[in-house]
């Protein structure tokens, strides 16, 4: 029984018609919301694919993602981090800095409000996103813009930090995150001194 079979059920292909139906009825004439909702289902199915160690399955459904939905910033941040494991550097740079720069204007997004509402959300895009480029950079021998998307990671971080004080994050959400934010807040510390030092 393959993967998606054992999420939802035999015929995975019947499954995603009927969610993508779910959504167009629900955003009933609102293109741009269902294709955003296609494109997050299609980057959820995708990291699920991801943390199985099946990059090109992965892939596919991110590349699909975009298709539908050319600003959906997630499925970037995840498709750069799939060509990164797969040691893909040089495209998981282009596909991240694509990422970077969608972020950037994404307030002009519609989707923007799901951030705007949850902050914390964007907050940890920034840290997978500037986290990534930092590995990749790094990888491919540029030191300098290493550093700076490791310095970014930080600050993502204690940006998060500083939401988790004010109480703008829910417990639950926080503990959801807490282990990634530590490992990465670890990670990025010792790389960025061993840069500094190298």
């Amino acid at each position: 029984m393959g993967f998606l079979s054992k999420i939802f059920g035999t015929d995975p292909e019947s499954i995603k018609k009927r969610v993508f139906e779910g959504f167009e009825q629900h955003f009933a004439g609102d293109f741009e919301m269902t294709n955003a909702a296609k494109a997050g289902w299609l980057t959820a199915v995708g990291e699920k694919f991801g943390l199985r160690n099946q990059y090109d399955q992965a892939m596919q459904y991110f590349k699909d993602a975009i298709k539908l939905d050319s600003g959906h910033i997630s499925a970037y941040v995840s498709l750069g981090l799939a060509y990164v494991a797969k040691g893909m550097f040089k495209e998981g740079i282009d596909i991240l800095e694509k990422a970077d720069i969608l972020e950037k204007n994404i307030k002009e997004s519609k989707i923007y409000t799901s951030f705007k509402d949850q902050p914390y959300l964007l907050h940890i895009l920034n840290m997978n996103l500037h986290f990534s480029l930092g590995i990749a950079y790094m990888e491919v021998g540029d030191k300098e813009k290493a550093i700076d998307h490791f310095q970014k990671t930080l600050k993502a971080i204690e940006e998060q930090k500083n939401l988790k004080e004010a109480g703008s994050i829910s417990e639950q959400d926080w503990e959801q995150n807490k282990k990634t934010m530590i490992t990465s807040d670890e990670t990025a510390k010792h790389l960025l001194k061993q840069l500094k030092q190298g």
